[in-house]
């Protein structure tokens, strides 16, 4: 005779088994495409992105390498530096192509993922500090639900942030191990000035192109961009970015072509631009080039 121990009702989606055998296929072709696995945090931004487009920031990257090609960078006998490296995103895809990476990131929790991941590489080596203009100790306020959005800077301590202590070295610390550094990507949440000022002698030696993010809110007075824009130009550099071709579209025709993109997908034309001043706005990336490589390269304005 038949007994029942429980009884329970469990609801099931036909688009839920949709989903998750999509991102089961195209998991594999990623996997594929990155030459190795990657462990992710679940149910974040970034395990999210990586999880259906196989790389976060994919076209950024891809935007940068051929910046670096475009101006004359032999990648291959360059050294990269990740600063802010979270989970190996960025470090993993630089290594395809320079012959080193060095790769920061301060949270020990996160860092135990980026050096799993990394592990696969010969060409990366991992560390586990942050990157400043000083020698010191600082909290760092771990995002509860959002690993990117940690920061040792932190105006409102009213959400449940968990607090951890990080050490903080300077770049130049390391100059006289570094060869041929040609790229120092980063990205800190805040703390891009004071990583530059601790970088200004490998910058000197080095003139490596500079990739960083910019809020809106950097984008005060008294400076003429923002401290950081301010500051990589009194060293020589200029300022590239990615051009907002929404902008000079009437806001009806950018509805219509969210639909259409909807239904047929999306093709931007992506342009990286340069001009007298970059204007107040979000900019996940902005290349810095020193003038130097700038000399020979037209079709700047």
């Amino acid at each position: 005779m038949n007994r029942t121990l429980i009884r329970r009702k469990v609801k099931s989606s036909i688009m839920d088994t949709l989903v998750l055998n999509y991102l089961a296929k195209k998991g594999e072709n990623f996997v594929v495409e990155r030459g190795q696995r990657m462990a992710v945090y679940a149910n974040e931004w970034i395990g999210a992105n990586i999880f259906t487009n196989g790389i976060l920031e994919r076209d950024e990257i891809t935007d940068l390498l051929l910046v670096l090609e475009t101006i004359g960078i032999d990648l291959k006998e360059s050294m990269a530096l990740d600063i802010g490296a979270n989970i190996g995103n960025h470090t993993i895809e630089f290594a395809k192509f320079f012959g080193h990476v060095e790769a920061y990131e301060p949270n020990p929790h996160t860092y135990k993922l980026l050096d799993f991941n990394c592990s696969y590489r010969e060409n990366i080596s991992c560390h586990n500090f942050g990157l400043g203009d000083k020698e010191e100790c600082l909290t760092l306020y771990e995002h509860p639900s959002n690993n990117g959005a940690c920061s040792a800077i932190r105006d409102n301590l009213n959400k449940n942030y968990n607090k951890l202590e990080i050490k903080i070295l300077k770049i130049d610390s390391f100059l006289n191990k570094f060869h041929n550094v040609k790229l120092i990507k980063i990205d800190v949440e805040g703390m891009e000035h004071k990583v530059i000022l601790g970088a200004v002698n490998t910058i000197s030696e080095h003139k490596p192109v500079i990739a960083f993010e910019q809020h809106l809110s950097e984008f005060t007075a008294p400076y003429n961009e923002t401290k950081t824009i301010d500051f990589l130009r009194t060293l020589g550099y200029e300022m590239f970015w990615l051009k907002d071709n929404n902008t000079q579209i009437p806001w009806v025709f950018r509805r219509l072509n969210n639909i259409y993109q909807l239904f047929l997908g999306r093709i931007q034309k992506r342009e990286i631009i340069t001009n007298n001043k970059v204007l107040p706005g979000q900019y996940s990336m902005i290349y810095a080039i020193h003038k130097d490589y700038l000399q020979d390269i037209e079709g700047q304005e």
